[in-house]
């Protein structure tokens, strides 16, 4: 474990042996679908292996999904593109083995990002905390320097914290982590669309259920909230483990190669089966102002796994595209770094820009306005599995109608009885109309 130290200055250097190396899961297709193992003779020749000067690179959020990124940046750093220079965490002491292995065994650890960003330069900074911070978190990093910026998705809970950081200077050094835009499946399919040769898009649909345990409510104090201290969360599994369904749908319904779509009207419906002040089932639905029609379901409140799944109709056939095409996801993860590493040399566009989530951004914030708020499920609907920490909230109804019925338009043929609706409303006069709101009235 890392020496803490109360000194700003102090740098705290982790000791210990060096613990095993990142392990790819078997049978990812990874290697397949174009991604090579960081550090291999063949990995990515068109980049260089070792800058004079690799970029240093600082992490907001060292534990939890932040150690994961740590990983991920060892592996790039092994292959000389940056340096993990330093971390900061208020809970150092909780941090995780994975800080023992090699390239991160000199990383200096702070407390807080202030006291890391006063220490030295920094020319990538990435960001981990979780997401009622991460407006706060941005601002600090784009005033402390010209670093490139890397958020973790979500990029803010809020369509007004998004419009905030844009309208910032040095905005455009900002990209934002939806690593599953790196997949060659979903860019194949956006290159295909774009090609012609499926047909005009008409509707696009998606779905998925991830379970969630009571542990995952208990493993942090935002977990399962609206609010916090003060500040917008949002958490549920349209806003956060699912927000990357979202991101792909605007994605590939995006006129240009690497451009997203916009919302012209949306609405949507948020439910909860478990006693949480967020929610655990949503669905938004509405109209992008190219004309495509979407839906988008997701859900906690499930004891099976349901792997995500995006279906394009055109006037030609329906395309498909679903979770078991991608790469693991730590490969993702690597990719989404490099690809970023690699335009802060001019060599490329970034992946995800955080302009690219103004498409996400103004739907699920309009959803959010639109909705008559977040319903209780019927308890008759709901069956409890499990006990203490490892209890899970079923719904056989959401269950069903995602799991059994995914080949049918959401618009045309699944309702849930229980399920209340608004009316969609236009996204550009809802946001500008909440302009005024508080954080309280607009998470309600």
């Amino acid at each position: 474990m890392p020496k803490v130290f109360d000194k700003e200055t102090a740098a705290p250097v982790i000791s210990g042996g060096a613990g095993p190396a990142l392990k790819r899961e078997p049978g990812t297709g990874a290697e397949r679908d174009g991604f090579r193992p960081a550090g291999s003779r063949d990995a990515r020749p068109d980049v260089p292996r070792k800058l004079p000067h690799p970029p240093r690179v600082g992490l907001i959020g060292a534990g939890g999904f932040g150690s994961r990124h740590a990983k991920a940046l060892a592996l790039l750093a092994r292959e000389g593109l940056c340096e993990i220079a330093a971390a900061c965490d208020p809970r150092l002491a909780a941090l995780p083995e994975s800080w023992h292995e090699p390239f991160l065994r000199e990383t200096r650890f702070f407390r807080t990002h202030e006291q890391m960003f006063r220490a030295d330069p920094l020319d990538y900074i990435v960001i981990v905390s979780p997401l009622h911070l991460h407006e706060e978190h941005c601002l600090r990093a784009l005033a402390a320097g010209d670093a490139l910026v890397y958020l973790e998705k979500v990029p803010v809970p809020t369509f007004a914290q998004l419009r905030n950081l844009l309208e910032q200077p040095g905005a455009d050094r900002v990209a934002v982590g939806f690593q599953m835009l790196e997949a060659p499946a979903i860019r194949g399919l956006k290159q295909r669309l774009l090609g012609g040769k499926l047909g005009k898009i008409r509707e696009i649909w998606a779905s998925g259920l991830w379970p969630r345990l009571t542990s995952y409510y208990e493993r942090t104090n935002w977990a399962g909230k609206t609010m916090l201290d003060g500040r917008p969360v949002l958490d549920g599994p349209l806003t956060n483990a699912l927000a990357h369904l979202v991101q792909n749908v605007f994605f590939l319904a995006g006129d240009e190669s690497g451009e997203c779509a916009r919302p012209l009207t949306a609405t949507g419906s948020f439910a909860r089966a478990r006693p949480i002040p967020s929610y655990d089932f949503g669905w938004m639905k509405g109209v992008m102002e190219n004309g495509i029609v979407f839906n988008i379901l997701a859900g906690h409140c499930s004891r099976e796994f349901v792997p995500w799944k995006v279906v394009v109709r055109t006037d030609q056939g329906d395309y498909t595209v679903g979770e078991e095409d991608l790469p693991f996801s730590d490969a993702l993860l690597v990719e989404s770094h490099r690809s970023l590493l690699a335009s802060r040399r001019g060599n490329r566009r970034p992946t995800c820009r955080l302009a690219d989530c103004l498409g996400y951004s103004m739907a699920t914030s309009t959803a959010w306005l639109a909705s008559p708020g977040i319903q209780d499920i019927p308890a008759a609907e709901v069956t409890l599995d499990g006990a203490a920490t490892d209890a899970v909230y079923h719904v056989e109804s959401i269950h069903q109608l995602i799991a059994n019925r995914r080949t049918e338009s959401p618009s045309a043929s699944r309702k849930l009885d229980w399920l209340h609706w608004n009316p969609e409303v236009n996204c550009r006069e809802a946001l500008a109309a909440a302009a005024g709101k508080s954080c309280e009235q607009f998470c309600r």
